[in-house]
């Protein structure tokens, strides 16, 4: 019987308008030309992988897939389903979209629709890409862009080396210059170019647009879909899985040594962008050098990794019919300014999550078949028994009600959970924002172990949140730790809704903006009034001790009345803690009881934006 060996690949280069010469950085002997493209792995039409050596030297990939399907873990029927490329952007790309399995194979006799994923091998300063639209409805969307209103409606996201983005079918993106990234999609080359900068090409001819078939797949609003990156250390090796989603997985290592690998469920492809390596197999050893292309067949067994290099391991979602759903709980933070849902795992971390604007101003209805759409999207690789829902107050948790919430206009005794429960056939929690970050940060964030846990968000607005064993202690009349209406000042400035000097009329990030725009409107925000009171500016200095005695003294004040274990401070202002945090911690000090002082912990929040999310999914386990 032969032993099994890896399959190595000739590269397909593209010559492109906006490409340039970098990846000859890479170990590849470039044609001449603005090389924009290379097809690392492939069996599309348009560019097929040729096997440069060993038992199948001059195979095609396609043919490798159609006569040794063994090689493959024998698959269904079909074509090969992915194509790997490093792309070399040396001048902005179209903006486009591609199409999904269903409208590819209907419109453009393509096998496969397209949904794709970047790393960012590396970029210029300042360097950025176009990843998704602001429009709310398809009215609008095509309203924008028959009008060229291109600045307004895409959105722009500053990059730097190693960052990943996830890009499903039906997403208006584009690369920008200065930019090379290795990309990993499925085998389509079916994309509709929206927008080309009205460039000309050698001919004076400006390139196709697809406008009609675009604004057939568009997603509206925009959707981004967002993985918690996990890693694991192995020595001084780092694994790190990128993307886990229904069509195919990536993986990045950084090897620093020799690393084990197991078997592939099928089979794996093999990237080598920097450094070199040996794959030790029991067939023997496979030296592996800068710019390697391989194939990982499906009976390779047990192998091993050996060098200094970074390598990309991408292998296929399994075949329709295996359940891939795996179990999560399904949470969603319904926000102001944004929507998001999350499939959260059982230890807190993040498998999936979905975000979106939430375009309040166009009322319940239309929010809540955003949030139903998200959590269907979710369920595609996700199985749920529940979802929880964090959601601004005042609400009505026992009954499932939104009674008021003053960024939710138009929400007024809205039956949440009803409505959700009757879309989704699931049960729904509804709890409190704040409550919701706070059981987040005290089972799985700054207060994991912690029996009694104070949570506050300092914001848009202020909130609390109060654990206790891992409970929410919500109050006789779920008004528990609105801290936020807290007199700090009597004679402080007066509010619509709150109390006159209210902690959240004194030391919210809205009431330290209002006076920033009213008494130092040369600074733009909160960051710029720390670092002008950090350089000496006395009136920002004069702003800034007022902002953390205020918020010092309600501190404090919580302090005496839960007398907490630990007391968590999250929320949009803590992005400036490094300017604030130590003359915060100070300030508390002198106004509690001595024999509280330096006994309460005080932590910044552990999960970020996260933890109403994490919170919430958990919000069963007290049920």
């Amino acid at each position: 019987m032969a032993m099994v060996e890896p399959i190595f690949f000739h590269p397909v280069f593209k010559e492109r308008i906006w490409g340039g010469r970098k990846m000859a950085g890479y170990g590849y002997e470039l044609p001449e030309g603005r090389v924009g493209e290379c097809w690392l792995i492939s069996a599309h039409a348009h560019g097929v992988s040729e096997v440069n050596g060993g038992e199948f030297r001059g195979k095609t990939l396609q043919q490798l897939w159609q006569e040794q399907p063994g090689l493959f873990g024998n698959p269904p029927a079909g074509k090969f389903p992915l194509l790997i490329k490093l792309l070399d952007a040396t001048r902005d790309l179209s903006v486009q979209v591609h199409p999904d399995d269903s409208y590819a194979r209907k419109h453009e006799q393509e096998a496969y629709g397209k949904a794709e994923c970047w790393y960012v091998v590396e970029c210029e300063e300042g360097a950025e890409l176009i990843l998704g639209h602001t429009a709310a409805t398809k009215e609008e969307l095509e309203s924008m862009i028959h009008t060229g209103q291109w600045t307004d409606l895409l959105q722009r996201i500053p990059i730097q080396p190693g960052d990943f983005f996830f890009i499903p079918s039906g997403t208006v993106h584009a690369l920008c210059r200065g930019t090379v990234v290795l990309e990993v999609q499925q085998s389509s080359d079916a994309t509709y170019r929206l927008y080309d900068y009205d460039r000309r090409d050698q001919n004076g001819r400006k390139r196709e647009l697809h406008l009609k078939k675009g604004l057939d797949v568009i997603q509206v609003p925009h959707i981004r879909s967002m993985e918690e990156r996990r890693t694991l250390k192995e020595g001084e090796n780092l694994v790190e899985t990128l993307t886990e989603n229904s069509q195919f997985s990536l993986r990045r290592i950084q090897l620093r040594g020799e690393l084990s690998m197991s078997p592939h469920r099928t089979y794996a492809l093999g990237n080598l962008l920097k450094g070199s390596a040996h794959l030790i197999t029991d067939g023997g050893i496979h030296p592996l050098k800068q710019g390697d292309s391989f194939l990982l067949p499906h009976d390779l067994g047990d192998y091993s990794l050996r060098g200094h290099a970074e390598l990309f391991i991408t292998e296929p979602a399994p075949a329709k019919g295996y359940n891939m759903r795996r179990q999560a709980k399904a949470a969603v933070d319904l926000g102001g300014t944004n929507l998001r849902a999350a499939a959260v795992l059982s230890d807190g971390t993040i498998g999936r999550m979905l975000t979106t604007q939430t375009f309040a101003h166009l009322g319940p209805d239309y929010v809540i078949h955003n949030m139903i759409q998200l959590l269907h999207s979710l369920q595609s690789e996700w199985a749920f028994d529940s979802v929880g829902i964090a959601s601004p107050g005042p609400l009505d948790a026992r009954r499932g009600l939104i009674l008021n919430p003053p960024n939710l206009p138009g929400w007024e005794m809205i039956p949440l959970k009803e409505r959700l429960e009757s879309a989704l056939n699931l049960p729904v929690h509804i709890e409190n924002d704040a409550n919701a970050a706070a059981l987040g940060e005290a089972l799985f964030g700054a207060g994991k172990g912690k029996q009694s846990v104070f949570y506050m968000t300092v914001s848009t607005g202020i909130g609390g949140g109060f654990v206790y064993d891992g409970r929410i202690i919500r109050g006789a009349h779920s008004c528990a730790a609105e801290i936020g209406n807290m007199v700090i000042d009597p004679h402080g400035p007066e509010h619509p809704l709150l109390n006159r000097g209210a902690l959240e009329v004194m030391a919210s990030g809205t009431a330290l903006n209002r006076r920033i725009q009213k008494e130092l409107s040369n600074l733009d925000g909160a960051a710029a009034l720390f670092r002008s009171a950090a350089d000496g500016n006395s009136a920002a200095k004069q702003m800034v001790e007022e902002f953390l005695q205020s918020l010092s003294i309600g501190i404090a004040n919580i302090i005496h009345v839960v007398d907490p274990d630990l007391l968590i401070i999250g929320g949009g202002v803590l992005q400036s803690k490094d300017w604030f945090w130590e003359p915060l911690l100070q300030k508390v000090q002198p106004y509690l009881y001595p024999q509280l002082r330096d006994k309460v912990e005080i932590k910044p929040a552990a999960l970020g934006g996260n933890s109403g999310l994490i919170g919430v999914a958990h919000l069963g386990r007290q049920l």
